[in-house]
């Protein structure tokens, strides 16, 4: 009776469906939902939600191949079709977080949504477009100050221009990949070296076409949960010294590292993140920093951070034990800066960075600056600088690199004359210069620079100290041989060669006025040639190559120095001669648990370079770092 009765009301239940027509269909969902209702219309339609809306740009027009995700109770992802609207049908009652993305615009605010059963839930996204430099950088995947989405495959269709819009408006439009500005600014912002600190993972929707989900559920999932507002990466790191490679299997073992970073949007076009590293052994270091970056418009962005740093040493060694009588070193500093757009083609630029080392005998160091560019065309574009840059003697075991790996302070250090206070090198630069945008991604550039350095540091590893040399790649000394007065010019190439290699040549020729200090007698006795006397004329070329290649996610970047004027590594040798520096880092993607968003890669890295390359540093703080080891550095590398 009760199969009966079961039957009765399914036909009755058809009858009325026909009697009122076919059910419309629901907008398309993610595979699991399909999967999960197929053959249920009736139970969609009651028990189920939607939201549909319109994506808009920040001039009020509808945005077509926006990309907008939707996560709650499920995830899914849609595009919206040329009249810039969407759909999700058959939504698991739930609240629902909804953001949209496309390429050369600024995510929209996430948006909370209840869904219940019943009529559809409407909703409005605006999109934002990106500052022509900050669009470069989407356009390689590698924004760090805005979250998206790139959607490789999705339609390079852009929004109409505006009548009073010029040809040569710095606001950008939505670009591709392959279709992006070539000036030189834009350039040598899209290639900035990847570092620990900058690192970031692009997010792939994969393939979109029209008002479709995406194909692939997996991907989905990992391209939601990358937009989460938390950012977390972890480093486990282990480094080495040597000077041969026999030095590897006879040295002491590596030294371990711990490296984790956290970060997340405001919410106000800004960004937060919170670092922190750790190393152990006879020499402890640890590092705490935070920054936060924000854009007010187009026009204005503001960059603050801070950082303090502890070093202390439990080991044997005299020299370090000397060098750290009071137990411990410690290094805090805070730094700022702001950039305005003043008009469509002058920027201005300005910033200082306090720090105080409380090893040194005035302890409290300002480094100003500031610059200003100016567009004189679509492809020109000339700039000047002035700055004071105050650098401690061994600020390099305690504050982050502009570039490269950095590490938490890993070495001790000492002054070569005995009981001689620790004095800051201090360097005025002045720069101006042009840079000029050829075709198909190839820039040059030429630039005059004036430098004023005080009290010059020098850097000397395995050192003489009363007569007899003391091999120990843990520990080194400084010492200033004096003054010097810098002119020279450079001229540069920089080629985005295609999509998998680009780099940059850059070659100068200086000329160099000395005044000495009484430490040159101290410093000719360990390394002769570190002391300079009257005046020299040097020539240096610098050569960067960064290599891609997707289908085994493997990055290479390689840094190549060439100086006429090193000091010799000899310390007989009082001339000065031609020597290298190099910088090689391969990170190599693995493909663990490839369907969650989180991701792995193995770092290597090899280098001989000290002192990291900054534009208003002392051209001669690496020319005069005599016997540099060479660190190597490896490990594991997780973000989520």
């Amino acid at each position: 009776m009760d199969r009966l009765s079961t039957v009765v009301t399914a036909f009755a239940v058809l009858a009325i469906g026909s009697s009122h027509g076919t059910v419309s269909a629901q907008a398309p969902v993610t595979a699991p939902r399909v999967a999960a209702h197929a053959g249920s219309a009736l139970g969609a339609i009651d028990d189920h939600g939607s939201i549909e809306g319109l994506v808009l740009d920040d001039r009020g027009q509808p945005l077509a191949g926006a990309v907008v995700s939707a996560m709650g109770e499920t995830m899914t992802a849609v595009e919206t079709d040329g009249d810039g609207r969407f759909r999700f049908g058959d939504l698991e009652p739930s609240e629902y977080v909804v953001r949209a993305h496309r390429l050369g615009f600024a995510a929209s605010a996430r948006v909370v949504i209840e869904v219940t059963p019943g009529q559809p839930v409407e909703s409005s996204l605006v999109l934002r477009r990106l500052s022509s430099q900050l669009a470069g950088l989407v356009a390689t995947g590698r924004d760090f100050l805005v979250p998206h989405v790139l959607a490789a495959e999705a339609p390079s269709s852009q929004p109409e221009k505006a009548d009073d819009e010029s040809d040569e408006s710095p606001v950008a439009e939505p670009m591709s990949a392959d279709d992006h500005s070539h000036e030189e600014l834009a350039w040598r912002l899209r290639r900035l070296k990847r570092t620990v600190l900058r690192e970031t993972t692009t997010a792939n929707l994969g393939s979109v076409v029209g008002s479709r989900p995406l194909a692939d559920a997996s991907t989905g999932a990992a391209t939601l949960f990358a937009d989460l507002p938390i950012s977390t990466e972890f480093n486990f790191l282990t480094v080495s010294a040597f000077d041969a490679p026999g030095d590897l299997l006879s040295g002491g073992l590596p030294k371990g590292v711990t490296y984790v970073t956290i970060g997340a949007p405001t919410g106000l076009d800004g960004r937060w993140a919170v670092r922190g590293a750790l190393t152990q052994g006879d020499l402890s270091g640890w590092y705490v920093g935070g920054s936060y970056a924000n854009e007010f418009g187009d026009a204005h962005q503001v960059d603050v951070a801070m950082s303090y740093a502890m070093q202390r040493y439990t080991g044997g060694n005299p020299a370090a034990l000397a060098a750290l009588a009071d137990g411990s070193r410690n290094v805090g500093a805070l730094s700022a800066s702001d950039r305005w757009a003043l008009a469509s083609r002058t920027t201005v630029s300005y910033g200082a960075n306090y720090a105080r080392y409380d090893y040194l005998e005035r302890p409290h160091l300002v480094s100003p600056n500031v610059g200003v560019e100016h567009m004189l065309g679509r492809r020109t574009t000339i700039h000047g600088s002035l700055s004071q840059q105050m650098t401690a003697p061994g600020a390099q075991e305690f504050l982050p690199p502009m570039e490269g790996i950095w590490l938490p302070p890993e070495r001790t250090f000492s002054s070569l004359v005995a009981g001689a206070p620790l004095r800051p090198e201090r360097t005025r630069h002045a720069e101006v210069g042009i840079a000029y945008g050829l075709a198909h991604g190839y820039s040059i550039g030429a630039r005059r620079f004036h430098q004023s350095v005080d009290d010059q540091v020098a850097t000397v590893f395995d050192a003489r100290v009363d007569g007899e040399a003391v091999p120990n790649l843990g520990h080194y000394y400084v010492a200033s041989p004096g003054g010097a007065i810098v002119d020279g010019w450079a001229v540069g190439l920089t080629a985005e060669i295609s999509k998998r290699l680009r780099g940059s040549v850059d070659y100068a020729v200086a000329h160099g006025a000395w005044s000495v200090s009484p430490a040159v007698a101290t410093i000719a006795r360990s390394a002769v040639s570190a002391v300079r006397l009257g005046d020299e004329r040097f020539h240096d070329l610098t050569t960067t190559i960064e290599a891609e290649i997707p289908e085994t996610s493997t990055r290479v970047f390689v840094f190549y120095r060439i100086n006429s004027a090193y000091a010799r590594e000899s310390a007989e040798s009082a001339s000065t001669g031609v020597d290298a520096r190099f910088d090689i880092r391969l990170h190599q993607g693995l493909p663990f648990m490839a369907f969650t968003n989180v991701d792995w890669e193995f770092l290597l890295a090899v280098r001989n370079l000290f002192h990291d390359p900054g534009a208003d540093a002392s051209l001669y703080d690496e020319m005069l770092t005599v016997r540099p080891p060479k660190r190597i550095v490896g490990g594991l590398m997780v973000r989520f």
